[in-house]
This record gives C-alpha cells, structure tokens and sequence, in this order.
C-alpha cells in the first residue's frame, strides 16, 4: 500500500518542516524538499500538501516497489503512478526529478511514465536522466555516490527557483 507509506512519510517530513519553524536560523520562505528513493516520492506527497515556504522539490530517483530480484520491473508501478498523478493535482511548485538510466529499482520506462502522469495530471516537473552510473547497480544511489552526474541540473533548477548554487 504505497499511499499509506508515502503519506507517513510526508507526515513524518511535515513535522520536521514544524519544528523547523521553530528555529531562528531557518529560512521559513526558502525551503527546498530534496529526497531520495521512498523519501522522493514523500517529498512529492509533503509538496502536493502546499507547505508554507516550500519553493521547490527535488526528486531523486523516487518510488517504491523496487528490488534486487526485479531489475527494472518493480511492483505494482502503476500504483505509484496514481499516486504521483494525485500528487499533481494540488502541487503548484516546480520540481525536478532525476533519475539514472541503470537504476534497477525504477530506471528503464519506469520513471518516464510516473514523470508523464505527474505531468498529464498538472504537475510542473523536469525529468532529467542522466548518463548511467559507471557501476552496473549503482544507478539508484547516485545522489550520494554520483554528484557529476546531477550536480548541473540541480544547478539549474535552483537558480530557477531563486537560489545560488553553493560552491
């Protein structure tokens, strides 16, 4: 049952966006959902919440359904894909979605097709694929292992946003 998941994840996300209003350091109207893989997918679910302060999302390889013993098919993908379509309908923040050719958990069609329903149902999404990741398996960890391959969109689409990347 992913929609259970994904909203106690973005339930979980939600309250750390308020205790982050506690804090004086805190920009409370520049904060950028960044997640990876399940915590991708929450981040979609957190944004379709319209969170005040949130500016954009950024999507890293997100879903869930995927396995070892399943590259490349992972189960029941049309689920997660209602899901993020439903997301759509009340987001109104760009985001963007980065996801990695070998990436055995949700690469191949995978991506395309939850990315063109988020779409279809009025999301504002970019879907970057990036050059496969130099080991076989590692396409679903480039966010930690990978930054050269995504580094320049994530670039990008903060400075779309209104942030300067931080070098």
């Amino acid at each position: 049952d992913y929609g259970r998941g994904f909203e106690a994840m973005a339930d979980t996300l939600s309250a750390t966006l308020a205790h982050a209003a506690t804090l004086p350091q805190v920009d409370l109207k520049r904060i950028v959902l960044a997640g990876h893989s399940a915590g991708g997918a929450a981040s979609l679910a957190v944004a379709a919440r319209r969170p005040t302060g949130v500016v954009g999302v950024m999507n890293f390889g997100g879903g869930k359904g995927g396995g070892d013993d399943t590259p490349y098919a992972p189960c029941r993908p049309e689920n997660v894909e209602r899901h993020f379509a439903g997301y759509a309908k009340t987001t109104e923040l760009p985001s963007l979605w980065i996801y990695a050719p070998n990436d055995q958990y949700f690469g191949g069609p995978v991506a395309p097709r939850w990315h063109a329903a988020y779409q279809a149902a009025g999301g504002r999404a970019q879907l970057v694929l990036t050059e496969p990741a130099p080991q076989d398996k590692a396409g679903h960890h480039i966010v930690n292992q990978h930054l050269n391959l995504w580094s320049p969109a994530a670039e990008a689409y903060l400075r779309s946003i209104g942030f300067a990347w931080g070098r």
